[in-house]
């Protein structure tokens, strides 16, 4: 059985998944990749570091989202948001989205941190100034829905 998802089933997938497809046009192409995304459900908030993908959504900032349930070929629920790129400039409104990264995307991070063989290197460390991600949220202007079940 086809069907299509309410609104209120689709919050909730968006909500309970973490990596979703990120569509944005740049000047010759339009191109879909995948992210790691936090969300409140009004918004969808991820971070990349400066280059073409934020250089597109900058120029272009009509973007789609996807995010997708599936368990088999014939069970399946697949959400599509339709939204605006907004770059997050204000310290204050950065240190929010960082601290929803934490509560929803750290728990699920694995990692060599939590290696209970790991070895620490105690000796000093070179530093090198990295760029600073753009943090960036998608305004959810529309979104749609739909499954199927078997």
């Amino acid at each position: 059985m086809l069907g299509q998802l309410t609104e209120n089933q689709c919050r909730h997938i968006l909500t309970s998944n973490h990596i979703g497809r990120l569509g944005f046009h740049d000047a010759q192409r339009i191109t879909i990749i995948p992210i790691a995304y936090a969300t409140d459900a009004k918004h969808i908030y991820s971070h990349a570091i400066e280059g073409n993908k934020t250089a597109a959504m900058r120029k272009n900032a009509s973007v789609c989202f996807q995010v997708d349930n599936i368990d088999s070929l014939t069970n399946w629920r697949s959400v599509i948001v339709w939204g605006r790129f907004e770059e997050i400039t204000s310290p204050a409104e950065q240190e929010k989205i960082r601290s929803l990264f934490d509560d929803q995307l750290a728990p699920l991070t694995l990692g060599e941190t939590v290696s209970p063989d790991r070895v620490v290197d105690t000796r000093p460390q070179h530093v090198i100034k990295k760029k600073q991600p753009v943090i960036y949220k998608i305004v959810i202007e529309d979104i749609s829905g739909k499954f199927e079940k078997s």
